[in-house]
């Protein structure tokens, strides 16, 4: 059978999105994709904040019980961070940022006793190390992961050709609690096969998006290890159309102005890295759901 024969017979088959921003969408995009997700037995998502401006709008779409009942989803997982691209606000009150940060997270999160992971936070090395550099990123990095740590909080975070660089930072902290609970997930990993070797000394998990599904990322993805795998959609963005056979698979969520990606995509990912893995498609998803399970049972 091919894959995407088996992606299309695939009832009994679900799947989690490990990593998305669904507070980027529109009202109405989100409920036709959500609508669709379900439909495909995707129910759960890891939706990160970016910056400020995302931590009340993702907020109020995770607690929003109406939007989850009548799209039939199971659970929208609320994670709040400053991603890199977004440190506007830390830079520009650096004695304040953080206090105010951890005083969103005490009234609006602890307060109400909601669960949620600190994310998406990390370094880049490409083109943004120019507007803010990368010891200020690292600065505002390490001290949220530090946060997670002590807080013992699941961590998603995002790197751009610095996979040297934040190992060595992440070696030489304290993380015993995220190392030793499995709660670091590397989001859209795009290091080498080296880099593997040196970050399963931290017991991390290896979130894949379509965006990772490139030629020169095949040696990569063969040698992850198959129980620290996980998908993610990073959902709208990352939309690579090298995972679809053709634009029936995606006409459902692809919007007009053509930029939307959508969590469906990890389905078509999955046939796609289990095809590069020699692989029954329900072998990799099942696998993958179970480790998904396995940093979601704080949650549910």
């Amino acid at each position: 059978m091919e894959y995407n024969d088996s992606i299309n017979n695939q009832d009994n088959i679900s799947f989690i999105d490990s990593h998305c921003h669904l507070q980027d969408y529109s009202q109405e995009d989100l409920d036709n994709i959500l609508k669709h997700c379900s439909n495909n037995n995707i129910k759960i998502f890891y939706s990160n904040c970016t910056c400020e401006s995302d931590f009340q709008k993702n907020l109020e779409i995770s607690q929003n019980k109406e939007i989850l009942q009548k799209n039939n989803i199971t659970k929208i997982i609320y994670g709040i961070g400053y991603h890199p691209w977004s440190l506007n606000y830390p830079l520009k009150n650096p004695e304040k940022w953080f206090e105010e940060f951890i005083q969103y997270i005490n009234e609006n999160l602890i307060k109400n006793n909601i669960k949620f992971f600190i994310g998406e936070i990390g370094i880049d090395g490409g083109k943004i190390k120019k507007t803010f550099a990368l010891n200020d990123q690292i600065e505002i990095f390490k001290k949220q992961l530090t946060y997670a740590n002590d807080n013992n909080l699941l961590v998603h975070i995002h790197c751009v050709y610095e996979w040297d660089k934040l190992y060595k930072i992440m070696s030489n902290m304290n993380l015993d609690n995220l190392i030793k609970n499995k709660k670091i997930l590397l989001h859209s990993f795009q290091g080498k096969t080296k880099h593997i070797n040196k970050f399963n000394n931290l017991n991390v998990y290896y979130s894949i998006s379509s965006g990772c599904y490139t030629t020169g990322n095949y040696e990569m993805l063969k040698n992850l290890p198959l129980d620290k795998i996980l998908f993610e959609s990073d959902s709208p963005s990352m939309f690579n159309k090298a995972v679809y056979d053709d634009e029936k698979n995606y006409s459902n969520f692809y919007s007009e102005n053509k930029k939307n990606n959508s969590p469906e995509s990890i389905k078509y990912l999955c046939g796609k890295l289990a095809e590069l893995r020699g692989m029954k498609f329900e072998d990799l998803a099942k696998n993958v759901y179970n480790n998904s399970l396995e940093i979601l049972k704080e949650f549910i």
